[in-house]
């Protein structure tokens, strides 16, 4: 679980998983949550296609961009919808883009 320290809107998550490509999540689900007790579904998706053009796009970084629903949050989650039976998950890197705040 993510804490952005304070409400946004975001827009997408991006994670990397290096050379550690064997093991991308096959399905992953991300949320999102204003209170760490309701958790709306902003994201469900096969991540194949995606990580097959990150790995020719930069195969040291293999970096995935999941675009998310609309949705205002404090917290994201991302859960291991479905994983590779012997690959473990890694993620190297990870970050929440959000909207621009509107003032």
């Amino acid at each position: 679980m993510l804490d952005l320290g304070h409400l946004v809107h975001p827009c997408a998550v991006t994670l990397a998983v290096g050379e550690f490509v064997a093991g991308y999540p096959r399905r992953l689900v991300v949320q999102t949550s204003t209170d760490t007790h309701a958790w709306i579904v902003v994201a469900d998706r096969r991540l194949a296609g995606l990580t097959m053009a990150a790995t020719l796009e930069d195969p040291k970084q293999v970096t995935l961009t999941i675009p998310l629903m609309p949705s205002q949050a404090h917290f994201v989650r991302l859960r291991l919808a479905e994983a590779h039976r012997q690959a473990a998950w890694v993620v190297a890197d990870l970050a929440v883009q959000s909207a621009p705040r509107l003032e």
